[in-house]
């Protein structure tokens, strides 16, 4: 649980001062900290998470402490290189879809690897089954974000809990927009007609409709579905993917999720 606990806080951490750098009003339809109690007080509350996180950390069988503490401070240092790659992406022209991926393996992906390794040593796991749990938490992870990427154009407001294309009016680079550029350099014929950047369409709407139009958007689906997939398949290696099984259970409910 102290693990556990630790991975809980450092996450709260990343979820306020996300918020902040993105000017987000709403999380899961509610203010957001910064937005509530001032931008100062976010700050601060972010701040204390994570010392919170390492009070809490320590209390981890002692055995495991060590590689514990390792993988907890390796991955606020890859979270952070995360966040400061997505930031400097929206200042970025041209960004590859490599870079983005490799951008969004440290932001996100990384701490949801990090938890599910940091898991399997607390329960005592073999060696390959500490392995196969950090990739399905890393697969897990990088189908979780694209998602995030694809439900910010489709979501409908109410289910996603926060305002739909809010990525896309800060010129946030993600998976979907950066295949529609790539579909555009290559397509002459659209570029009178359609912009290159998606943040200057009319409407998110409208952008929505030109994904569909150039099968833009079941290309990402796709991708989604071959990170869960892989996920399933490393948990398979651990345990039986069956309903009585929370892991598998968990990813078959963000592999549908509509918020």
């Amino acid at each position: 649980f102290p693990a556990a606990i630790a991975v809980e806080l450092f996450h709260d951490f990343t979820l306020i001062h996300d918020d902040i750098m993105d000017e987000d009003e709403l999380r899961r339809g509610q203010p957001t900290i910064h937005v509530k109690w001032g931008e100062d007080t976010a700050i601060l509350v972010g701040d204390a998470l994570i010392g919170l996180a390492f009070q809490q950390l320590i209390h981890s069988p002692p055995q495991h402490l060590g590689a514990l503490s390792r993988i907890f401070s390796d991955t606020l240092v890859k979270v952070c290189e995360g966040q400061a790659l997505d930031k400097s992406f929206e200042q970025q022209e041209q960004v590859s879809l490599e870079e983005y991926l490799d951008m969004i393996h440290k932001k996100t992906a990384w701490l949801i690897q990090s938890a599910c390794e940091m898991g399997a040593i607390v329960g005592n796991g073999k060696g390959e089954q500490v392995e196969a749990l950090q990739r399905f938490g890393y697969f897990l992870g990088m189908g979780f974000q694209i998602q995030d990427d694809l439900l910010d154009v489709i979501a409908d407001t109410s289910q996603l809990g926060k305002k739909v294309g809010s990525d896309l009016l800060m010129n946030k680079k993600t998976y979907l927009t950066l295949c529609y550029q790539d579909y555009w350099e290559q397509h002459p014929e659209i570029q009178k007609k359609f912009p290159s950047t998606p943040s200057h369409f009319q409407s998110v709407e409208e952008f929505k409709q030109v994904l569909d139009r150039f099968q833009i958007t079941p290309k990402v689906q796709a991708l989604i579905d071959h990170y869960f997939q892989n996920a399933l398949q490393n948990l398979g290696q651990v345990s039986r993917l069956e309903e009585k099984n929370p892991l598998y259970r968990l990813t078959q409910f963000l592999a549908r999720r509509e918020y």
